[in-house]
């Protein structure tokens, strides 16, 4: 079986401009350009806009990282409570 490695895309224009160049999704310019979209959609949901709001402002990726770790610390506590009990 052969295992075919999955090929980083070239960089374009608009990624370009974006501070993290190897994951332009995750770039601020990108937010900026996706939140006006994402917040009109949240209005009729109170919960998702006020999270929207909470957002705004903050590193991306600094957010994403804080959220990894919260999502991975509640998978590990889980596996532990499973294998101790």
């Amino acid at each position: 079986m052969r295992v075919q490695r999955r090929r980083q895309p070239e960089p374009r224009g608009d990624d370009q401009e974006t501070e993290d160049h190897h994951d332009p999704v995750a770039g601020p310019r990108w937010v900026d350009r996706v939140r006006p979209t994402a917040e009109e959609a949240a209005e009729a949901y109170p919960h998702l806009r006020d999270g929207y709001a909470e957002q705004r402002g903050k590193d991306p990726r600094a957010s994403r990282d804080t959220n990894f770790r919260y999502g991975l610390d509640r998978v590990l506590d889980g596996l532990e409570t499973r294998i101790t009990h």
